[in-house]
């Protein structure tokens, strides 16, 4: 049986939440076009920090996708209790709810696989976590 190192599936786990952002970004494109740059920028720094995370394995990546996570979080509390400035789109309906919910369930996962090991000695360059 293939076992990936914790690091790859941080990685592939927090690619999948740059992706979602990307497709939750379109959605908001014609509707909110701020909150369609943020997630835009969200997932295109997501991929570079899950690349770096893939390749070195660093405090660095860890860092960067923890943000993006915990900003992810903090967005759908704010919009769940104040909304969306100037929008009429509510996110937590139809297709959006749906994609809110698992860039949701996504962040935590990735806040979960990293607040173990975050300030773990495993984030030297050149060595690998034990599975």
């Amino acid at each position: 049986m293939l076992r990936l190192p914790r690091p790859r599936v941080l990685a592939l786990t927090s690619l999948t939440l740059a992706a979602v952002q990307a497709v939750t970004g379109a959605q908001y494109l014609s509707d909110a076009p701020y909150l369609s740059l943020l997630l835009f920028l969200a997932s295109f720094f997501g991929i570079l920090g899950s690349a770096k995370l893939w390749r070195d394995n660093c405090f660095e990546s860890r860092f960067g996708l923890a943000m993006i996570a915990g900003s992810t979080v903090v967005g759908h509390a704010l919009s769940l209790t104040l909304g969306l400035p100037g929008s009429a789109l509510n996110p937590w309906s139809g297709v959006s709810a749906i994609l809110s919910a698992i860039s949701l369930a996504v962040a935590l996962l990735v806040l979960a696989m990293l607040l173990p090991r975050f300030f773990s000695n495993y984030a030297q360059a050149g060595s690998e976590a034990p599975v």
